[in-house]
């Protein structure tokens, strides 16, 4: 199962570079719900994750709210709040990877890049279960599930 998350979440960059034409990032819409559809598999896929991923995304959003927003600050905030299940540190990459990707792209926009930031704690967010739950969420893009 690991090794299904690993796969899709290697492939999730791919989606950012193919959005790219002549180095323009992929839009925040698009951004957000590519971070809101891989969530939303893996947490379909690993339920057990739910808490410390709606712990994790708090993180990312409180970093993404502040006044330097950007890819090292919210790894070393997710650092200092001491994740440990492998799902979730897993289901997190995910995000960032898509958010390195993009950020790659802008350069060093350090606008660009806090907008990015709370694109990403918006699709964090927009990936768990609603009103604090801990059921799965219906996916509603089309999908495969092992």
């Amino acid at each position: 199962m690991k090794n299904q998350i690993k796969s899709l979440f290697c492939l999730i960059p791919l989606l950012a570079l193919c959005a790219c034409k002549t180095q323009s990032p992929m839009s925040h819409v698009l951004f957000q719900q590519s971070v809101t559809l891989a969530e939303q598999y893996a947490l379909y896929t690993h339920p057990d994750a739910i808490p410390e991923v709606r712990s994790a995304a708090g993180v990312v959003c409180s970093v993404a709210n502040g006044t330097n927003a950007n890819p090292a600050a919210i790894v070393a905030a997710l650092s200092a709040a001491h994740i440990t299940n492998a799902n979730t540190i897993l289901i997190v990459n995910g995000g960032l990877a898509i958010l390195n990707t993009v950020v790659a792209a802008v350069g060093p926009n350090t606008n660009e890049i806090a907008l990015y930031s709370k694109d990403l704690c918006i699709g964090m967010q927009n990936g768990l279960p609603a009103n604090g739950g801990r059921e799965r969420r219906a996916l509603n893009s089309p999908h495969l599930l092992p």
